[in-house]
C-alpha cells in the first residue's frame, strides 16, 4: 500500500521492514 507508506512511513518500516525493502 503506497498510500499507507506515505502516511505512516516510519511506522511501516517498523511494522513491515521486509516489505519496505
Amino acid at each position: 500500500p503506497i498510500s499507507m507508506i506515505k502516511r505512516n512511513e516510519q511506522k511501516w518500516v517498523k511494522i513491515e521492514p521486509l516489505q519496505f525493502i
